[in-house]
C-alpha cells in the first residue's frame, strides 16, 4: 500500500470541513507556475509535516536553506496564504503541496479510493532523493486508469480494472489521478460504499445526465468502459403504458386487477410492473431493458393505488374500480362476469322491486328502488334528500323488502331521533321486530333477528362489541354527526361491520369537503382517497377537489329537493329583517368589539388552544350583545351602568322587532315557531310574549324538555294562536311542526345547514300553507358577516351535493367509464 513520510496531524471534523472547501475549483486561485512548483513539492515527497484544524492548515517542507512553512486559511473568496520566508512564490507552492496532501487524506479517510495502487520499488527512492525541479517526462506517466461502469440492482456503479505495466511510475502520478477521480465521483453524485468498495449512484434520475456530461469529462483522464446494461442507457428513458385485466377475485366478492404492459414488443413481468408502480415518477432500470418509467397516466394511477391497503390490492371493492379509476385512460379488459355486472349496475329497473309499499310517494318508491339496486350490486349509498322528504320511511321500506333475513340490522341516530324511528316503524311496519339499544343491553346473545335502534352515544359505549358482530344493514341517520373523523363516535361507526351500509343526511356538507370524506369513510373506505391526500388537495386546490368529489360520489349519492319532487308542497318565502340597536346596546357592543380588537389583532390566523377558546368566547359575548343585553354576564352590565328597567327597544332591538311583527301575525289562529341558539334569549322572548300577548298559548322545546313528543303533539293539535319557543339543539332534528306557517330565527347561526334543518321542521311533507321565514339580523354588526359566511358555505354545499342528480349522474358516469373500458 502506498504511504507518505509526512507527519499528519488532523481530526475527522477538520477533514470534513476541508472536504467541502476543496470540492470547489481551488486550483483556479493560483497561477500555473506556482501550481507546477507545488505539484513537484508534493510528488517528490518534500512535505515534512501538516497540521490541519477546521480553521487553518499548516504545511512544513524541507529546503536547502532549512525548514519553511505556510499557513492556509479559507476565506469567502478562497484560500489565503501566509508563509515564513516572506517569499510569495515559495509560500504559495508550499500551500499548494499541502492542499494536495489534504486531498489525499480526504480520499483515504473519508472517501477511500476505488482501487489500490501497486508501488514500483524504485520510484519512491528516486523521488525522495531528487532535487530535480523538472516534472516527470511523459514516458514515465502511468497509462490512464481503467474504469468499468456497470449496473448493480438499481444503482449505477463503477470500479477500476487492475493495470500493471512494468517500468511505469505508479506511485505518485497515478495516485494523483485517483485522488482526482475521488473528487470527480463525489461531484457527479456517486457515493462510496465502504462494504462493497465501489462507488454507487442510487438516483436513477441522474444516470442519463452523467452519461451525457460526466463521462466525456472523465475520458481525458480515465479509460471508461461500460457493460451491456449501461449501453442500454444510450436509448434514453422510455415510457411504459399500463393495461389491466379485470376479473372477479377468488378471495371474495371484489375484483382482481392484473396489470400488463409491453416494451419493444416484449411483455413485462408482473414483478417488473409492480416495481414500476411503486416508483411512480422516478425512472427505474430494468436489467436487459434499460431505463423506463410509467407514462403520466400510469403515474397518476400509482398515486391512487397508494391509498389502498395491501389486502385490497387483489380483492378490490367494486365501487373503487367504478369510481377511483374512472378518469384513467387505462385500457381495461373485462371478464364476462365483470362485464355483465357493469351492465346490470348501469341499467337499474324502472319498476320498483316487489314488496315496495303502495303508500310511498312516487319519488320515495324511486328512492327505495335506487337504494336497493346499489346495495344488491355491492355499493353503499348516501341518501341526501332534503329535510322532510321521508328518508326514514324509505329506509324502513328497504329493510322491509329484505325482511331482516339472516342477521339483524342496525340504525344509529341522535338520541332525540330514536323515538322517531320507533314510531315510524310501528306506524308503517308494525310486524318488524324493533329493539332499542340501552346500557346493559346488546346484540351479543340475541338469537332473534331484529332491527336495533341505537343512539350515537350508546353505540360508542358498545364499541367493544362491534368487532364480534356483523349486521345485514348498518344505517347512519343524521350522518353529519360523524363529520369529525377523529371523534370517538365517528371511530365507533367506522368499526361497524355490515353487508350493506347506508348514510342518511340532508346536509352531508356542513363546513367543508372533509365532512363528505368522513361520511364516505363509513360507506365506502378509500373511495375519496386517503385522508391526508384529500386534505392536502382541499387546501391546495379546492376547486379541482370539488370536481373530483362530484364525479366520484355522484353514482352513490341520491339527492332530491322538495321543489323538484313534491309539486303539492307550498312555497317558502325567506326574508332578512334588519334590526337596529338602542344607545345602550350600541355602547356595549362597541366596547366589546374594541376589547376583542386589542386582545386579538395580532396572530389572528394562527390562534390555537386556550387563546382560540378565549377568542370564541369573546365573539359569543358580541353576538349576545346583538340579541339582548340581559344575556351578558352581570360584570358587563355593571361596568356600563345599564338600566335593566329601560324600555325593551334599548335592551333588545330584536325582541322589539319580533313583537312588532307578531302583532300582525297573531290577530288570528296563526302558529309561529321561534328558534334561537340561546335558551336565555328564549326566556326573554317568553317574558315579552306573556306580557304583550297574554291570550296566546306558549310552548317550549329546549334541551331540558324531558319528553319532546308532548309539547310537539300539543302544538300540532292546538286550534288557536300559538308560539313554539325552540332551541336549536332540541328543535333542529326529528320533529314535525308543520302546523305552523311562520318561522323566526332570532340569531344567525354559523352553520347554514343547521339553520335549514330548523326551517324544515315546518316546511315539510304535510304542510298546507306557504311558510314565511324571517331572519333577524342586527345591522352593522358581526351578524352581517355571519350571513356572508353562511352564503359561502351554502354555495359549497350546492356545488358539491345539489349539482348531483342521481339518475342522470350515474348514467353519465358509467357512459364515461364505458368509453375507456372499450375504446
Amino acid at each position: 500500500m502506498y504511504s507518505r513520510d509526512a507527519k499528519q496531524r488532523y481530526s475527522i471534523p477538520a477533514l470534513k470541513t476541508w472536504s467541502r472547501w476543496l470540492a470547489r475549483d481551488w486550483e483556479d486561485h493560483f497561477s500555473p507556475d506556482r501550481l507546477s512548483q507545488g505539484r513537484r513539492l508534493y510528488r517528490t515527497n518534500r512535505i515534512s509535516e501538516i497540521s490541519l484544524t477546521p480553521q487553518d492548515l499548516t504545511v512544513s517542507v524541507d529546503t536547502a536553506e532549512g525548514e519553511a512553512y505556510s499557513i492556509v486559511e479559507w476565506s469567502r473568496i478562497g484560500p489565503r496564504v501566509r508563509d515564513s520566508r516572506n517569499d510569495p512564490d515559495l509560500g504559495h507552492s508550499i500551500a499548494i503541496a499541502g492542499l494536495y496532501e489534504v486531498e489525499e487524506l480526504i480520499a483515504d479517510r473519508l472517501t477511500p479510493l476505488p482501487f489500490q495502487v501497486t508501488n514500483s520499488p524504485s520510484s519512491k527512492g528516486s523521488d525522495q532523493g531528487s532535487n530535480n525541479s523538472q516534472e516527470p517526462t511523459p514516458s514515465r506517466i502511468e497509462a490512464k486508469p481503467v474504469i468499468l461502469l456497470f449496473i448493480e440492482g438499481e444503482k449505477l456503479c463503477f470500479r477500476s480494472l487492475p493495470t500493471h505495466e512494468s517500468g511505469r511510475d505508479e506511485s505518485s502520478a497515478h495516485r494523483e489521478k485517483l485522488i482526482q477521480l475521488s473528487h470527480m465521483a463525489r461531484q457527479s453524485g456517486f457515493r462510496f460504499n465502504s462494504h462493497s468498495k465501489i462507488f454507487e449512484m442510487p438516483e436513477t434520475e441522474m444516470f442519463l445526465s452523467f452519461l451525457r456530461t460526466g463521462v466525456p469529462s472523465w475520458r481525458p483522464y480515465f479509460d471508461i468502459r461500460q457493460t451491456a446494461d449501461v449501453n442500454l442507457l444510450d436509448y434514453g428513458q422510455r415510457e411504459v403504458h399500463l393495461q389491466a385485466k379485470v376479473s372477479r377475485s377468488t378471495a371474495g366478492k371484489g375484483l382482481r386487477l392484473e396489470w400488463t404492459s409491453e416494451l419493444n414488443g416484449e411483455r413485462l413481468s408482473e414483478a417488473e410492473i409492480n416495481r414500476l408502480i411503486r416508483r411512480k415518477e422516478s425512472p427505474l432500470f430494468l436489467p436487459g431493458r434499460g431505463l423506463v418509467r410509467l407514462d403520466p397516466d400510469g403515474i397518476h394511477l400509482s398515486h391512487q393505488l397508494d391509498g389502498l391497503p395491501k389486502e385490497k390490492r387483489q380483492d378490490l371493492p367494486p365501487y373503487l374500480f367504478l369510481s377511483l379509476f374512472q378518469t384513467q385512460p387505462v385500457t381495461f379488459q373485462l371478464s364476462r362476469e365483470v362485464s355483465d355486472w357493469v351492465e346490470a349496475l348501469k341499467s337499474p329497473d324502472a319498476v320498483p322491486p316487489a314488496g315496495t309499499p303502495d303508500f310511498l310517494r312516487p319519488y320515495q318508491k324511486r328512492g327505495v328502488a335506487h337504494l336497493h339496486h346499489l346495495c344488491q350490486h355491492d355499493c353503499h349509498p348516501l341518501l341526501a334528500d332534503e329535510m322532510g322528504l321521508g328518508k326514514t320511511v324509505q329506509v324502513l321500506s328497504l329493510l322491509n323488502l329484505d325482511g331482516l333475513r339472516e342477521a339483524s340490522s342496525l340504525v344509529v341516530c341522535p338520541a332525540s331521533v330514536v323515538p322517531v324511528w320507533i314510531r315510524e316503524a310501528e306506524r308503517f311496519f308494525p310486524y318488524l321486530k324493533v329493539k332499542t339499544l340501552r346500557s346493559g343491553e346488546s346484540w351479543k346473545d340475541d338469537s332473534e333477528v331484529c332491527l336495533w335502534i341505537a343512539s350515537y352515544t350508546q353505540l360508542r359505549r358498545h364499541r367493544p362489541l362491534l368487532e364480534e358482530h356483523r349486521f345485514r344493514y348498518a344505517v347512519l341517520d343524521e350522518a353529519q354527526q360523524i363529520k369529525n373523523p377523529d371523534a370517538k363516535v365517528s371511530r365507533s361507526c367506522f368499526a361497524i361491520k355490515a353487508v350493506h351500509r347506508i348514510a342518511l343526511t340532508g346536509t352531508p356538507v356542513e363546513n367543508s369537503q372533509m365532512d363528505l370524506w368522513s361520511i364516505f369513510r363509513f360507506l365506502m373506505p378509500d373511495l375519496l382517497g386517503s385522508r391526508r391526500e384529500f386534505f392536502d388537495q382541499m387546501t391546495r386546490d379546492s376547486k379541482s377537489l370539488i370536481e373530483r368529489v362530484k364525479l366520484q360520489a355522484a353514482p352513490f349519492l341520491i339527492r332530491r329537493t322538495k321543489k323538484e319532487v313534491v309539486q303539492e308542497l307550498p312555497g317558502k318565502v325567506e326574508t332578512d329583517l334588519f334590526c337596529s340597536m338602542g344607545d345602550p346596546q350600541t355602547k356595549i357592543y362597541n366596547r366589546i368589539a374594541d376589547t376583542i380588537f386589542q386582545d386579538f389583532n395580532t396572530g389572528y390566523q394562527s390562534m390555537s388552544g386556550q387563546r382560540s377558546f378565549h377568542f370564541l368566547t369573546a365573539i359569543t359575548r358580541l353576538r349576545q350583545a346583538c340579541c339582548d343585553l340581559r344575556l351578558l354576564p352581570t360584570p358587563f352590565l355593571e361596568e356600563s351602568d345599564v338600566n335593566l328597567e329601560a324600555p325593551l327597544a334599548s335592551l333588545s332591538g330584536k325582541l322589539e322587532t319580533l313583537s312588532e311583527h307578531l302583532k300582525e301575525i297573531l290577530v288570528g289562529p296563526r302558529k309561529v315557531v321561534v328558534f334561537s341558539q340561546f335558551v336565555s334569549l328564549l326566556d326573554r322572548a317568553e317574558e315579552l310574549l306573556r306580557d304583550r300577548f297574554p291570550q296566546t298559548t306558549l310552548f317550549r322545546l329546549t334541551g331540558s324538555t324531558r319528553d319532546r313528543e308532548v309539547p310537539v303533539a300539543e302544538f300540532q293539535k292546538h286550534r288557536r294562536a300559538g308560539v313554539m319557543l325552540a332551541s336549536l339543539k332540541a328543535g333542529g332534528t326529528g320533529i314535525t311542526l308543520h302546523a305552523a306557517d311562520y318561522v323566526f330565527l332570532l340569531d344567525p347561526w354559523w352553520n347554514p345547514a343547521a339553520e335549514q334543518q330548523a326551517i324544515d321542521r315546518v316546511h315539510r311533507i304535510g304542510q298546507q300553507k306557504t311558510v314565511f321565514v324571517y331572519r333577524l339580523i342586527t345591522q352593522n354588526t358581526i351578524e352581517e358577516n355571519i350571513q356572508r359566511l353562511k352564503e359561502e358555505k351554502t354555495g359549497l354545499f350546492k356545488e358539491i351535493v345539489e349539482s348531483s342528480r342521481p339518475l342522470e349522474a350515474i348514467r353519465t358516469h358509467f357512459d364515461t367509464i364505458e368509453s375507456f373500458l372499450r375504446p
